[in-house]
């Protein structure tokens, strides 16, 4: 498979926190591609790195961080060398964002339809209030919405949280931008909110054809919705794959251990859990993060990182496992 210029090119990223309990060592040389039109998932447990990765994108970070070194090639741009102003042009426009939880990314005092248009790009559009109203009216008939007329006039505190959300889908995506990255968007409603929001992204993926960077725990909604995925652990990328061949095909240890935790239909058994503590990033082991808790550790494991190597076609895995499997 090959593959065009990506859309998002990141390259050895390393990334920083400077705190009071010390240096927290996020992102250790992350490198990752998003392609033009695909869903891209990105997988892992709570606290490995996975939204300050997707806050670099945008170089949407907090004031105590500190990107070390590493490109983000935007577009064949570099976003780590624009000037506030530029990223300024970028932010909601050619990348936007989903957060986790809509409430706190909309204003209280802002009707929906004046925060859906608020950042369009269409000046027309932007300067005539009745048109303004259209376009959000449209946009939401256009992503099946129920009574559209009443939710633009409404405030964020007079819809459901679900419904919220997909007000935030709907701003995200109303200036077509190139990259959209959604946060977590199904962890805060409930299931049948979530399947809601499913069908929501299957619609932008097949009718609307946006690219998607999918942060999310959920594996269910990785594989009915992703065309690939990354897998992180304490901040280093282990694998990365086509959603087919990483749910048939698992290769790296903490990849299995995910799928493996994962309930099945008419499976009493007991779920095997990945066993030991999450890594402790102010003091990550040297080598591969995940050395500490692998059953198949070997003594090149704590002594360098081992590198994303492609195995397979287009299966890419971060394991010296990998490579005395290919030796032997």
């Amino acid at each position: 498979m090959t593959h065009i210029t990506p859309v998002v090119d990141v390259k050895n990223l390393v990334l920083e926190f400077h705190t009071f309990e010390g240096t927290v060592h996020v992102l250790d040389g992350i490198n990752l591609s998003i392609y033009d039109k695909e869903v891209l998932g990105l997988v892992g447990e709570t606290g490995c790195g996975k939204t300050q990765f997707s806050r670099c994108i945008g170089k949407l970070l907090a004031a105590n961080a500190l990107i070390v070194s590493g490109e983000i090639i935007f577009k064949d741009k570099s976003i780590l060398q624009m000037a506030e102003k530029e990223l300024e042009l970028i932010r909601g426009k050619e990348i936007s964002y989903i957060f986790q939880e809509a409430l706190r990314s909309l204003n209280p005092l802002m009707k929906i339809w004046e925060q859906m248009t608020d950042h369009i790009v269409d000046k027309e559009i932007l300067n005539d209030i009745d048109k303004r109203k259209k376009t959000s009216m449209a946009l939401l008939e256009d992503l099946g919405i129920a009574d559209p007329d009443r939710i633009i006039d409404s405030y964020p505190h007079e819809l459901s949280g679900g419904m919220r959300q997909r007000i935030a889908v709907a701003i995200a995506i109303i200036n077509k931008p190139s990259l959209v990255i959604a946060d977590e968007p199904t962890t805060a409603v409930d299931a049948i909110t979530q399947l809601k929001l499913l069908r929501l992204f299957l619609d932008l993926k097949k009718r609307h054809k946006v690219t998607l960077l999918l942060i999310t725990h959920n594996l269910g909604t990785v594989s009915e919705l992703c065309d690939r995925v990354a897998v992180m652990y304490a901040g280093q990328i282990v694998e990365v794959a086509s959603t087919i061949d990483l749910f048939k095909n698992p290769l790296h240890p903490y990849t299995r251990g995910l799928l493996d935790s994962l309930p099945k239909i008419h499976d009493d058994k007991k779920l095997n859990a990945i066993s030991g503590m999450i890594t402790d990033l102010r003091n990550p082991p040297t080598g591969c993060r995940f050395n500490t808790r692998c059953k198949h550790t070997m003594p090149a494991c704590s002594e360098r990182k081992p590198q994303l190597e492609e195995v397979e076609n287009e299966h890419f895995v971060a394991c010296y496992l990998m490579e005395s499997d290919l030796n032997d």
